[in-house]
């Protein structure tokens, strides 16, 4: 990789699967004149940060994780969604205490590339601890060990007997009346490896031959996104991306084409988007691998 890494899997496979799928590209042989089918693939390597997160169970039974990281479009949705996974309750169940960073657990900068690969794998880990502190509370009321135990639909209960389930409130405000310490977890993480995904644009175009009009017919976007964690949000950052990168790059290469070395090193910051209509259709490629949390490299990414 362009750090000396070597390349973890990537769904390079699958994204080429479905491109091929594409009929976009199946239709490159049946097009008037001045029209034309293109492909490119590319990967974004991502970034990779330490983090730290804490995550609490209140009297209620609901669950606050503690960070200081922004919420940027709806990734909160994401941790939610992993805390949920770790301690078998619905999503709906946890709350964000998003703090400030004077106060908060070291959380690195909030960018789309990190956010939940890097905080993510934290508050699992937050989650993880708080669990451990749940069995161990219901150990004592339960007199059974805590390997025993398991957490389902709000309750933590001995295993192969749901009658005895204690929900976590109560489990929660008897631990507290006792005098015993706060159910609640905290956790630190360092993540050394990058972890890099792979898109393919397929685009349907005309060519002004006199003016140089480009003309976006319609474009597909294949997407490598991991595990998917909050499916609305995937869907929103992907779906408008085409039209944006085709009006970047096809003005990028026009206005640099007879521009001075310094003048194309910021011509791109000055491009105008060409005319599109028609469709631009996301495909989401949803491969697995062992990188991030729950698999997951992040909630929604740009192409």
């Amino acid at each position: 990789m362009i750090d000396g890494e070597a390349w973890p899997r990537i769904g390079l496979s699958e994204v080429l699967d479905a491109l091929e799928a594409s009929p976009l590209w199946h239709e490159r042989g049946d097009l008037p004149p001045d029209e034309g089918i293109g492909l490119a693939v590319g990967y974004w390597p991502g970034a990779n940060s330490a983090a730290a997160a804490a995550c609490k169970v209140s009297p209620d039974g609901s669950i606050q994780i503690v960070t200081g990281t922004v919420d940027m479009s709806g990734v909160e949705g994401g941790f939610q969604a992993i805390v949920a996974e770790v301690l078998g309750v619905e999503p709906s169940t946890v709350g964000m205490e998003v703090v400030d960073t004077a106060g908060a657990p070291a959380t690195p900068g909030s960018g789309g590339s990190t956010i939940t690969y890097s905080v993510g794998r934290a508050i699992r880990l937050a989650a993880e601890d708080a669990r451990n502190a749940i069995f161990e509370a219901a150990a004592l009321q339960l007199e059974i060990a805590p390997d025993d135990l398991e957490l389902a639909e709000g309750t933590v209960r001995p295993k192969g007997t749901p009658e005895r389930a204690i929900p976590l409130a109560r489990l929660v405000r008897r631990h507290a009346g006792e005098g015993r310490a706060p159910i609640e977890g905290h956790a630190r993480s360092e993540i050394l490896s990058l972890s890099p995904s792979v898109a393919a644009h397929v685009a349907h175009v005309r060519v002004d031959r006199e003016t140089g009009r480009v003309e976006v017919l319609r474009q597909h976007l294949i997407q490598d996104v991991g595990r998917v964690l909050n499916p609305a949000l995937v869907a929103g950052s992907t779906a408008p991306r085409p039209r944006w990168w085709a009006g970047r790059c096809a003005n990028a290469w026009a206005t640099t084409r007879t521009a001075s070395p310094r003048q194309r090193r910021s011509s791109s910051t000055r491009c105008r988007a060409p005319r599109t209509s028609g469709r631009s259709r996301p495909h989401p490629s949803r491969s697995r691998r062992p990188m991030g949390p729950s698999g997951r490299r992040a909630s929604a990414r740009r192409p």
